[in-house]
């Protein structure tokens, strides 16, 4: 990871206007909704906030599966879509 980036009022104190004002800092921020709405799919419907298993070993396994469900559902979804648009043109 190459940078740190701080939102809000607290984040802009901390890091200075000059800092602030970076492109890669303004790309970051921008970007950061994005990662957001995954991080709470992957929580709370993938329940990724809570693991069931205990080891580290155990609990990457758990994280694996929780992402290759994750993705699978993305993959379904798409071809769905793909499918209703289809469907419309043929119309």
């Amino acid at each position: 990871m190459k940078h740190v980036c701080l939102s809000g009022a607290v984040g802009k104190k901390i890091l200075g206007e000059e800092v602030w004002e970076e492109p890669e800092y303004i790309v970051g921020r921008r970007q950061r909704s994005a990662v957001e709405s995954l991080m709470f799919t992957l929580k709370h419907v993938f329940y990724f906030g809570r693991m069931r298993r205990v080891g580290i070993d155990a609990v990457r396994k758990e994280m694996l599966t929780k992402i290759i469900a994750y993705n699978y559902r993305q993959k379904i979804l798409r071809l769905r879509k793909e499918e209703a648009e289809e469907f419309l043109k043929a119309g």
